[in-house]
């Protein structure tokens, strides 16, 4: 099965899209929230994986485990589009046993494919050169090949936003020759807006002559940071879920990425206590607000699992708002602008469109 993509509607001013994709008899439209297992379905799941050489090699080698492998996969699916998300965290390359076995994997339980994110491969920005490209792209097209003699399911490349905007089209340009245009994103835990001017670059390439794929095309973001709350502060922007007006299409369920270490700030920036940190979406502000467990408990979340669930169900609704208004204005500017938290936001998301309109 091929994945049919449409443009139903893109804001004059603002970079929110209204897409409309298919895959089979499955369908949903943007922008939209993934969701998971045991939450409300919004016509997207994540499931996502982390594999070592080690355990890929136990998948060879034991088929006991492979199996308890295989059905935890299976146990997580739902009946909507199915997206397995799968992480290669060894620094070790891989080789072809252990890439086929991967790949066997993921595509049994996915519908659409997200090539992997190799980790570790990419683990320190700074020392991101054309050896590290060149064996990122000699492992995603060696995936891709897996993948490619088992059927014809539709692929996502998989774009590291620790990539340089030096190699961008590279990248951009060796899956438009694979025949994939649709991206995933992996923001590696940081906020969509995190760096405009590479996110201005990705729009700009994939909207530009050589390939034309604004209109053709979604982007799914991945470890999407959901913002950090400073001291005193009781509410944040939303800094995954404003990335639906950064032309991301699909915002992912959950940041897999694990915490990391934070040095001690600057004075007046003091970072509050992960505990005080449970984040409670606000469609009215676009923000979160900082809850306790107690103050959640008191209102019937008693867990974070639960408060996931939460914040899935007020973005997915609002997120179905921004869709119905696509459909009947020509700009969601007006509403957006009753949001207190979007602020220099939404000027942003402006010189963003207007960098990427096609040039006559």
């Amino acid at each position: 099965m091929r994945l049919n993509v449409r443009l139903e509607d893109i804001d004059d001013e603002l970079m929110f899209k209204r897409v409309h994709i298919r895959y089979g008899d499955k369908n949903f439209t943007t922008p939209v929230k993934a969701s998971f297992k045991n939450a409300r379905r919004t016509g997207i799941n994540e499931i996502y994986r982390s594999f070592t050489l080690e355990t890929l090699d136990k998948c060879i080698k034991d088929e006991s485990f492979e199996r308890t492998k295989n059905q935890k996969l299976n146990s997580d699916r739902t009946p909507d589009i199915n997206i397995v998300v799968s992480d290669y965290a060894s620094l070790e390359d891989i080789d072809d046993r252990h890439l086929e076995a991967l790949s066997d994997m993921q595509y049994s339980y996915s519908d659409l494919i997200v090539t992997p994110t190799w980790s570790k491969l990419l683990k320190k920005p700074k020392e991101v050169d054309e050896e590290v490209v060149d064996r990122f792209l000699n492992f995603t097209n060696r995936f891709i090949d897996n993948i490619e003699t088992l059927n014809n399911k539709s692929i996502l490349g998989l774009i590291p936003s620790k990539i340089p905007r030096i190699y961008l089209d590279r990248i951009i340009s060796n899956y438009y020759c694979r025949g994939i245009t649709s991206f995933a994103i992996d923001f590696d835990g940081r906020s969509v807006a995190s760096n405009k001017s590479w996110l201005r670059k990705f729009y700009k390439t994939i909207s530009g002559p050589d390939y034309n794929l604004l209109e053709q095309s979604f982007v799914y973001s991945l470890n999407s940071n959901e913002g950090k709350f400073v001291k005193r502060a009781t509410e944040i922007i939303a800094a995954d879920f404003i990335g639906t007006g950064f032309g991301v299409d699909v915002i992912g369920s959950m940041n897999h990425i694990n915490p990391r270490f934070r040095p001690i700030p600057k004075t007046g920036m003091q970072i509050a206590p992960p505990e005080n940190s449970l984040r409670l979406f606000n469609k009215e502000s676009y923000g979160y607000l900082r809850k306790t467990l107690t103050e959640l408990s008191e209102s019937g979340i008693n867990n974070r699992t639960e408060l996931k669930v939460q914040n899935i169900q007020e973005q997915y609704s609002e997120m179905l708002n921004i869709q119905s208004m696509l459909s009947e204005e020509n700009t969601i500017v007006p509403y957006m602008s009753t949001k207190p938290l979007l602020g220099e936001t939404i000027d942003d998301i402006k010189k963003l469109r207007q960098d990427t309109r096609p040039r006559n």
